[in-house]
């Protein structure tokens, strides 16, 4: 057909002999070059019939969209026919083909499937004719809708095509479809590698959440991305910080500020901690965890005065309850008004156990006991040996605890008592503890020890009924 056409000198005959060629299958790729030479030819023969050489120069665009030459063909043959709109409808469908318009339940960032039959183009090539298609649709069409379809298709399948982001990015602004404005930062974001380009990315996709659209939750995931390309930057860790107070976070804001920890200085680093185990007890309710943070605070401040507070706050804080007793029993930790904490992340301790709640709570008194003892505040001491005897485990380490406080008694009455309701086996621990803390301020108060009689009262048969006796003839004494 080609030695026909190279002989043929009749025009209409030529013409019908290009119709033939460009006629046979489009998809052999060994005929590719050939194709476009037969295209150009066919042009070439219909100069005189404008209209028709337009229907061939889309045709070729269709099959050969790589080629500029091509579209500046069917570009100024759309104009000679004041056609425009079948030119732009060429770009609008090609871009279509290459992204499909996905279903409204789809909010993932893969490509979405070409129509069988499609030849996907590189990201290169969509981004050319995509921008031609946009500069020659805004020069003919006032239709900002189509516009913007048009460039998000291009992101679909070129998505570091900086211009049709911006353009795109601000049209989305100023309409305030944030849904669609933070479909497009992730799916750049998605191919994005170049570490500089994350990061403008980020940080301009987290401030228009928090400013301009007001989405907090957008804005914590942009910003801990965000963190850890910049880790060292404080402003990012302080926008952060904030969200994560406004929204009651409280697990990632302990992580983060843990993270803190380690190139903070040593005053910095105890408001920090001691934050940190406010948190845990008022945001998570988990006291061991607050436990173990106030430790750390008093092994490098002895005299924190802070952080005793917080243990004065630990130790009252309810019993815990055996973990199989039903939810509505169970006793929060949480002060009132306060909502139950959130799931437990995988980057925390498994859950305490009733022993190791009661321990840290042993553990947090005695350390307040041994503060208490060097500022000579017996009747707090007292009170943090009753919290020792309520975790005392057997009756040995039950009678050793009231021993303790009979020793912490001054006088020789009080001691005598409370050494003997020690030896009683079976009596109420909190009534022992009591009596030692009413017979200590016997020496100031006539009238102490029959309030520790009134506390304890009798109980015949055992060793515990000596005290009442006893605080009966030290009360009719005075």
């Amino acid at each position: 057909i080609e030695r026909a056409l190279e002989a043929a000198d009749d025009r209409a005959l030529a013409d019908k002999l290009l119709d033939l060629l460009i006629s046979t299958p489009a998809d052999v790729p060994e005929l590719r070059a050939a194709r476009r030479r037969w295209f150009e030819l066919s042009l070439a023969n219909r100069q005189a019939d404008p209209a028709a050489a337009l229907a061939v120069a889309l045709r070729a665009v269709r099959e050969l969209p790589e080629e500029e030459a091509l579209w500046e063909r069917a570009e100024r043959l759309g104009r000679e026919v004041s056609k425009p709109d079948q030119v732009a409808d060429a770009y609008r469908r090609l871009l279509e083909e290459q992204a499909p318009d996905r279903s409204p339940d789809d909010d993932t960032l893969e490509p979405v499937p070409l129509a069988p039959g499609v030849v996907r183009m590189s990201p290169e090539v969509v981004e050319i004719v995509g921008r031609r298609g946009v500069e020659y649709h805004e020069e003919w069409f006032d239709d900002p809708e189509v516009v913007a379809l048009m460039l998000r298709r291009i992101l679909e399948v070129a998505p570091l095509a900086t211009w049709a982001f911006e353009r795109l990015k601000l049209a989305y602004n100023a309409a305030e479809r944030w849904d669609d404005l933070f479909f497009l930062y992730d799916r750049v974001l998605a191919s994005v590698t170049d570490s500089d380009a994350r990061e403008e990315l980020l940080e301009d996709a987290a401030l228009t959440a928090k400013d301009f659209a007001g989405d907090a939750d957008r804005a914590i995931d942009y910003f801990a991305a965000l963190l850890v390309l910049r880790p060292s930057d404080a402003r990012v860790a302080a926008s952060l910080e904030r969200l994560y107070e406004r929204l009651g976070r409280h697990g990632p804001l302990i992580d983060l500020l843990t993270a803190s920890l380690a190139s903070a200085d040593a005053a910095t680093a105890k408001t920090l901690r001691l934050r940190i185990a406010t948190l845990y007890m008022d945001g998570l309710g988990e006291p061991h965890l607050a436990y173990e943070s106030i430790e750390r605070v008093l092994a490098e401040d002895p005299e924190s005065a802070a952080a005793f507070a917080l243990l004065e706050r630990l130790v009252v804080m309810p019993e815990p309850v055996p973990s199989d007793a039903p939810r509505s029993e169970r006793p929060s930790y949480l002060p009132s008004g306060a909502s139950s904490p959130p799931p437990r992340r995988a980057s925390q301790p498994p859950p305490s156990r009733r022993a190791r709640k009661v321990s840290v709570r042993h553990r947090a008194a005695t350390l307040l006991k041994e503060r208490y003892k060097s500022q000579d505040r017996s009747a707090d001491v007292v009170r943090m040996l009753e919290i020792e005897l309520a975790g005392a485990r057997g009756q040995q380490d039950r009678t050793g605890r009231r021993r303790d406080a009979a020793h912490a008694a001054p006088s020789r009455r009080a001691r005598c008592s409370c050494t003997r309701s020690a030896s009683a086996r079976g009596t109420p621990a909190r009534s022992a503890m009591s009596a030692a803390l009413a017979a200590r301020s016997a020496s100031t108060e006539p009238n102490a020890l029959s309030l520790a009689a009134r506390r304890v009262g009798p109980t015949p048969g055992t060793a515990s009924s000596v005290l009442p006796m006893r605080a009966r003839e030290r009360s009719e004494r005075w």
